[in-house]
């Protein structure tokens, strides 16, 4: 759904993988059509891309600003992490990354945005299912999508506002540092809050 959402917004989306194995194109790839294909044959694979694999991690290695490891965890480890050639990785999975595929990442400037923060999308969106429940409210897609868009905004720019703290302090310090430490610090302010302390 992340490469569906992505190639909608207008990027343009040069791989994609499923369990039977990657298909690319470095002109880009029709998403919906890739989709279609998927549903006809059980596989992206049978698109009619510019390059076909068997390996499932190909879409991981390919000449793009960002990849999404979405469906799998350990995807990127130490043994082939140094063959991501993207700037930015975007954890659409639990746990992609291993954290010495992080580190390997790190050193090559390759910046690992968490799973913790990338994908926590749809447990809000969740949250509000259980709002609008609660409340009986129905909102509409795209008061959903508003709301979910400025909750995640909001929190990619607190971790990024303590990662650059930190980083004044201690220059080692990754994405996934900063959103522990400004997660930390929400539930110790929440229980300063509540009296707890």
């Amino acid at each position: 759904m992340a490469a569906y959402w992505a190639w909608k917004m207008g990027f343009k989306v040069v791989a994609l993988s499923d369990s039977k194995g990657t298909v690319y194109d470095l002109d880009g790839i029709n998403v919906e059509k890739a989709i279609e294909v998927k549903k006809e044959t059980g596989t992206v694979v049978e698109y009619p891309g510019k390059g076909q694999s068997r390996d499932v991690r190909e879409a991981l290695y390919v000449e793009a600003d960002v990849v999404a490891p979405d469906a799998l965890e350990n995807q990127l480890t130490s043994e082939n992490a140094h063959l991501v050639k993207a700037r930015i990785v975007v954890e659409g999975a639990n746990g992609p990354t291993t954290p010495e595929a992080e580190q390997i990442l790190v050193e090559k400037g390759v910046a690992v945005i968490p799973d913790m923060l990338a994908n926590a999308g749809g447990v809000a969106a969740s949250y509000f299912e259980w709002v609008q429940n609660i409340q009986r409210l129905s909102w509409s897609e795209e008061e959903t999508r508003a709301k979910l868009a400025e909750l995640m905004e909001t929190n990619f720019k607190r971790v990024l506002s303590q990662w650059r703290k930190l980083q004044l302090e201690h220059k080692r310090v990754t994405l996934r540092d900063a959103a522990v430490v400004a997660s930390l610090q929400r539930i110790y302010n929440a229980m300063i809050s509540r009296g707890w302390l």
